[in-house]
């Protein structure tokens, strides 16, 4: 089960395309999860939908969700005993996850996704950073990624 993406507040944070722009009848609602959104609502729906993952033992994947909502997910995860964990594209643009933090909830047991679109258009990848980042290692000294380039580019949907 993904949290957001296409419509999470991270994707409008970096004017990413959104579901609703495909279609004017969607609703331009941005979703995000404890810990940036903290209402009692948003709490409460966040944590029945990991009930239903622990229930069902389904896959959590974090989808969008920011860094600290990650981590949140990954720490309410664990206490429900959810066992599968992804951290969907952890070093792409969006969440744009530091390797330090990658590896910190690989540890706690998070697998981390890497793909083959990540690879060839995230910002910043050459084709010899590639081999290293599929393996998940650090050869690449750090993320490949932004580093402070200024303005995202117009990119195409995942």
């Amino acid at each position: 089960m993904w949290f957001p993406t296409a419509d999470s507040h991270t994707q409008a944070a970096a004017c990413l395309p959104r579901l609703s722009d495909q279609d004017a009848r969607l609703p331009r609602t941005t979703y995000a999860v404890p810990p940036v959104d903290r209402t009692l609502d948003a709490t409460h729906r966040a944590r029945l939908v990991l009930d239903l993952i622990a229930d069902y033992d389904a896959l959590l994947c974090t989808g969008h969700v920011s860094l600290d909502e990650c981590r949140w997910l990954l720490d309410e995860a664990q206490t429900r005993g959810i066992g599968r964990f992804l951290l969907t594209h952890p070093s792409y643009t969006v969440p744009d996850m530091p390797l330090a933090l990658i590896e910190s909830l690989a540890e706690r047991g998070a697998q981390v996704e890497i793909t083959a679109y990540q690879l060839l258009h995230q910002p910043g990848m050459t084709p010899a950073q590639q081999p290293s980042a599929a393996a998940g290692t650090s050869a690449t000294r750090g993320r490949p990624g932004r580093r402070g380039r200024g303005p995202r580019p117009a990119r195409r949907r995942e």
